[in-house]
């Protein structure tokens, strides 16, 4: 893919684009993210390369990890339905999550499961 047909794809200029290549800006992580869509590869290959979790990158495990949930069925939902909750709800659920993935009482298929319904 070109550098022009890249700017058109993110909607930036070509210039940006040069500079985001040469390292004269920086890029974001939204962008980063755009920029694996349109080149059609997980993000988690401009990272490749880089010393593992253990030595000393959290830069490369929060982008592995973020790449996996979004990659998992339903992640995009989850990560959305987070997003939009009230913050001061946030933390509950976070907590409610890391008690169900620690309960060892839980039926190992997911079907077993009966959650109630809210609406």
């Amino acid at each position: 893919m070109s550098l022009e047909a890249l700017a058109t794809d993110l909607g930036i200029a070509y210039q940006q684009v040069q500079k985001y290549e040469t390292g004269a800006n920086r890029i974001s992580a939204s962008t980063l993210y755009e920029i694996a869509r349109a080149l059609r590869t997980p993000v988690t290959y401009f990272y490749a390369g880089l010393p593992s979790a253990g030595e000393h990158s959290v830069g490369f495990s929060a982008a592995a990890r973020i790449d996996a949930v979004l990659a998992t069925p339903g992640g995009r939902e989850l990560v959305d339905a987070y997003l939009s909750m009230p913050r001061q709800l946030r933390q509950p659920f976070v907590a409610l999550a890391r008690g169900v993935a620690n309960d060892d009482s839980l039926p190992e298929t997911p079907q077993a499961i009966r959650l109630p319904t809210w609406r």
